[in-house]
C-alpha cells in the first residue's frame, strides 16, 4: 500500500510529467514508483487506473488546448471535464491553492493598477506645470498667476475647438485629476531633489 501523496507540495510545483500526474491523481506518491514504466508487463492491480489515466493524458494536446504544457491544474481540469473522479484530499488542496492564486493575482493587479495610476497622475501634473510656465512666460504681465481652474477651462476649450471625444471628462472631474496630478508630481519632484541633495552632502 502506497502512502498518500503530499498534495499541498505537489500542487505548488509548476510542472508535472504525465506519469507523475497519473500517479498523483490516482492517490499514489511518484517517489515510490520512480522505476515504474506504464508500458511494462504485469502491472500491479492498484496501478491499472494510473496507467489508463496516463494513456488519456498522452492523447491530449495540452499546449494547444490550454496554452501550456504539464501544468498541474490543467491535469485536474482535464479529469473534471471527462468525469474522472479524483481523491477528495487532492480536490481540497487544489481549491485552497486556486483561491490563493486568485488572491495573489488580484493583489498583483491592484499593485500594477495603482502604480500606473500614480504614473499617469504625475504625467498630468508635469504637463500642467509646463503649461502654466509656458503661459506665464508668453504673457506680457509678469505677475500673472495660472490657476488650476484656468488650465481646466483652457483644456475644455481645446477639446471643444477640435471636437475631441471627451466621454466622462467634466469640469469637476478634470479639476480633480489635474489637482491630484500636480500634487503627485510635486511630491515626486521633491523626493528626487532630496535624494540628489543627500548624495551631494
Amino acid at each position: 500500500m502506497t502512502n498518500q501523496p503530499d498534495y499541498d507540495f505537489f500542487l505548488k510545483l509548476d510542472k508535472w510529467t504525465k506519469k507523475d500526474a497519473a500517479l498523483i491523481l490516482c492517490g499514489h506518491d511518484p517517489a515510490e514508483h520512480r522505476n515504474l514504466r506504464f508500458n511494462q508487463d504485469s502491472l500491479p492491480n492498484d496501478l491499472i487506473a494510473s496507467q489508463k489515466l496516463y494513456r488519456i493524458f498522452c492523447s491530449v494536446n495540452f499546449l494547444k488546448k490550454y496554452g501550456r504544457d504539464n501544468y498541474p491544474l490543467d491535469y485536474i481540469l482535464e479529469c473534471h471535464t471527462k468525469g474522472i473522479a479524483l481523491p477528495e484530499p487532492l480536490l481540497s488542496s487544489a481549491r485552497a491553492i486556486f483561491k490563493h492564486l486568485q488572491k495573489a493575482r488580484q493583489e498583483t493587479d491592484d499593485f500594477v493598477n495603482t502604480r500606473e495610476r500614480d504614473y499617469l497622475l504625475k504625467i498630468i501634473g508635469a504637463l500642467a506645470s509646463v503649461y502654466c510656465k509656458e503661459k506665464t512666460r508668453s504673457s506680457r504681465t509678469k505677475s500673472i498667476k495660472i490657476s488650476i481652474s484656468t488650465v481646466v477651462e483652457d483644456t475644455l476649450q481645446y477639446i471643444e475647438d477640435y471636437e475631441l471625444a471627451s466621454s466622462g471628462l467634466g469640469k469637476s472631474n478634470l479639476h480633480k485629476k489635474i489637482s491630484e496630478g500636480i500634487a503627485a508630481f510635486d511630491d515626486d519632484f521633491q523626493a528626487r531633489m532630496a535624494q540628489i541633495l543627500l548624495k551631494t552632502v
